[in-house]
């Protein structure tokens, strides 16, 4: 059987076409890399050109004019301090920047806005519809639609957007209908542009011809006739050139699961452990022997006295341990003392239980004759035990 299970596990996972991580590289063809987002603006920018930038930012410190448009799009923008300052200034001094990514640099979140957690703005949807503010580039009513897909199902994830409260920003784009997930602002002669949701420019979603529409529409906010550089290098983890080659520093576990050998390997390991785990927790020690709990036999007790005293007609005891009782019951309950009982105690006790005064009245007055006529009968008993009862499960009602 686990021989079985393996051949399939193995058979399985080596026929998967598809690797459906969002990676986001430019040299990409799977459905979450950046390769045809990446060729369309290279087309679209012609006669002008594309660079790319890897290993470091330290090229823009060399392009000192203004007809450059700075791209990222990537899962997680991570820039060092030098790298965050470079790119502020090559912004500042008069190019535009654009910036698509589930998780911005921390630096610069705090540089949009001190006081706003990104990841604390987000809806939760399997399939959500983009659109745009200018009337010009929305797409009716319907927007143009995106989703997360993990081979045959529709993933459930959150998407990130801003809230109102953020000022001095122009909104560009929105998700359902209200929700803002694409800024731009000013920075010195230049301008920055956030988009906050990198799977949209993805390979999967720009085989659609509408999604194509839905890029070159988010594009064209970007000033036109101007060089593209693209970063390829702040994305993490990080992506250095060495032998003419992207080379992404991954966990081992990564590169486990991008060889389909290795990858049946590890589930093979997995699926071992575990029936090592079942066939392996039985007990092997004699079983502890289960002893049987000792009976409370406390109520049958109580109603052992309770039917010694009604069979000898002890009524006078029976009502002394009532009335004590009922005495602890209200001082506990209700923080009142009963000594002497007096119109104003009955109105007390009727306040503070809500229950009716006269009923109460009457209580006492059970207990009173109960405790000093020796000829009580059976009926009147009885007639008491009901109203008490009634009183303690009005009072247990209303805490």
């Amino acid at each position: 059987m686990v021989a079985i299970a393996c051949f399939y596990l193995y058979t399985n996972f080596n026929s998967q076409k598809y690797n459906w991580t969002e990676n986001y590289y430019d040299n990409n063809d799977q459905p979450y890399g950046t390769l045809l987002i990446k060729k369309i603006l290279e087309h679209n920018c012609t006669p002008k050109k594309l660079t790319t930038l890897t290993g470091n930012l330290d090229k823009l410190k060399e392009l000192d004019s203004t007809g450059y448009n700075y791209i990222f799009i990537g899962d997680y923008q991570v820039l060092s301090d030098d790298e965050y300052n470079t790119l502020l200034n090559f912004i500042y001094n008069g190019n535009s920047g654009f910036i698509s990514a589930n998780y911005l640099d921390k630096k610069l979140e705090f540089f949009i806005d001190s006081n706003l957690v990104f990841r604390d703005y987000r809806i939760n949807n399997k399939i959500v519809s983009a659109n745009f503010y200018d009337d010009a580039l929305k797409n009716g009513n319907e927007g143009y639609q995106f989703y997360k897909k993990w081979r045959t199902e529709i993933d459930n994830i959150p998407w990130q957007y801003v809230p109102d409260s953020l000022y001095d920003i122009q909104k560009l784009a929105y998700i359902d209908n209200s929700y803002t997930n694409y800024f731009s602002f000013k920075y010195g002669k230049g301008s920055l542009y956030i988009h906050l949701a990198p799977i949209m420019f993805s390979n999967y979603h720009l085989l659609n011809e509408k999604s194509v529409a839905y890029a070159e529409n988010v594009f064209s906010y970007l000033p036109p006739n101007k060089d593209i550089v693209w970063d390829e290098a702040s994305k993490y983890p990080f992506v250095t050139r060495e032998n003419k080659e992207y080379r992404a520093e991954k966990s081992a576990l990564y590169y486990i699961f991008s060889k389909p050998s290795l990858r049946a390997a590890w589930y093979v390991l997995l699926l071992s452990g575990v029936c090592f785990l079942l066939f392996t927790a039985k007990r092997r020690q004699r079983a502890i022997e289960i002893l049987e709990a000792k009976k409370n036999s406390t109520i049958q007790f109580i109603d052992t006295i309770k039917y010694l005293y009604l069979k000898q007609k002890n009524y006078k005891v029976i009502n002394h341990h009532r009335y004590k009782y009922f005495q602890s019951f209200i001082r506990n309950k209700y923080s009142i003392i009963i000594s002497n009982p007096t119109d104003d105690l009955y109105r007390k006790i009727a306040l503070k239980s809500n229950y009716d005064e006269d009923k109460i009245r009457e209580l006492f007055k059970f207990f009173l004759t109960i405790g000093i006529d020796d000829s009580i009968h059976d009926n009147l008993i009885e007639k008491h035990t009901n109203e008490l009862n009634n009183f303690y499960l009005h009072a247990t009602k209303n805490n």
